[in-house]
């Protein structure tokens, strides 16, 4: 009887280290899926900002010590964006994209 205790016992921790092991890697393949997920919206966020870049395709030139990102031939008209790096220059031609039309007086 004594045995037979024993041998359940050893097979109980057998049986909870198998299940500690399940959990376990349960939980890493949880946290690397949610690492996995979070990279991916990263970089949909970071694609998202060169896109209307991309379709439009303005020039890109250097004026003096910034980049310009010019789309239209005209600054008046146009939309532009200066920076110290392309990238900064395409943020800010970006938002200048999305602003509104000044106010014109007839």
């Amino acid at each position: 009887m004594e045995k037979n205790r024993g041998l359940l016992n050893v097979k109980l921790t057998e049986m909870n280290h198998e299940e500690n092991y399940w959990i376990n890697l349960g939980n890493q393949n949880s946290r690397q899926a949610e690492q996995e997920h979070e990279y991916r919206i990263a970089i949909v966020a970071e694609q998202v900002k060169y896109n209307l870049f991309a379709l439009l395709k303005p020039k890109v030139t250097v004026d003096g010590n910034m980049y310009c990102i010019a789309y239209g031939d005209d600054p008046m008209e146009g939309v532009y964006g200066y920076g110290e790096t392309i990238e900064k220059a395409v943020i800010e031609w970006n938002k200048e994209f999305h602003k509104p039309l000044p106010t014109r007086k007839a």
